[in-house]
């Protein structure tokens, strides 16, 4: 190797390790297989769904589910682009485990305590189910959103799940409607710091 290769190689290294974006240890980058916003003219028929059926979702290991029942839950739904954004907490109380501990479940089919009906996580799959009028922190009233990104906190865990429906991945986006699928694993979370009326957004016991 020449000395002009030589730094060029080098040049290229300190880059990698200095200026490339890295993600955090506490991330976990997943597959969204479906999120879905609506906002129809009647604020009670509002809608969120959110599914990932991913391999990264290990159940009740440090820093993943790690015990709702005991201090509750978050979702963080944003728009990178406007900031548009809700933060949505789901309390301990309404948490439970499975017979077979292999699962803790949200119930709120009356969403007396917040938008969310019903929430689950167990190995391999997260689903959050929310509806109603207290869904309102993203509007939907613009031509179109770009993309949408879903973090979620479980417990008083170190991990946040996130994923990101932008590009390919982004199937319906017009006024009152956006809907994504099979989002890419890959990068970091998107930053919700432009979600400045939202963040932090960490469950509540």
């Amino acid at each position: 190797m020449n000395r002009k290769h030589a730094f060029v190689f080098l040049t290229a290294a300190v880059w990698l390790t200095m200026g490339a974006p890295m993600a955090s240890g506490a991330d976990k980058k997943l597959v969204g297989k479906k999120v879905m916003l609506r906002t129809p003219v009647d604020p009670t028929q509002n809608r969120f769904t959110f599914i990932s059926t991913d391999p990264n979702i290990i159940f009740g290991a440090p820093n993943d589910s790690d015990t709702p029942t005991s201090n509750g839950a978050s979702v963080l739904v944003f728009n990178p682009l406007s900031g548009e954004c809700q933060c949505i907490q789901m309390g301990a109380a309404r948490w439970s485990i499975g017979p077979d501990g292999k699962r803790y479940t949200y119930h709120d089919q009356a969403t007396s305590f917040g938008p969310v009906k019903l929430a689950f996580i167990r190995e391999r799959k997260l689903k959050v189910v929310a509806k109603g009028a207290l869904l309102t922190g993203i509007t939907l009233n613009e031509t179109t959103q770009g993309e949408i990104a879903v973090h979620y906190k479980s417990g008083n865990s170190t991990t946040r799940f996130c994923s990101h429906f932008e590009g390919g991945s982004v199937r319906v986006d017009r006024v009152n409607a956006f809907i994504g699928s099979d989002s890419a694993p890959q990068g970091v979370c998107a930053d919700d710091s432009v979600a400045v009326s939202c963040t932090p957004c960490d469950p509540i016991p």
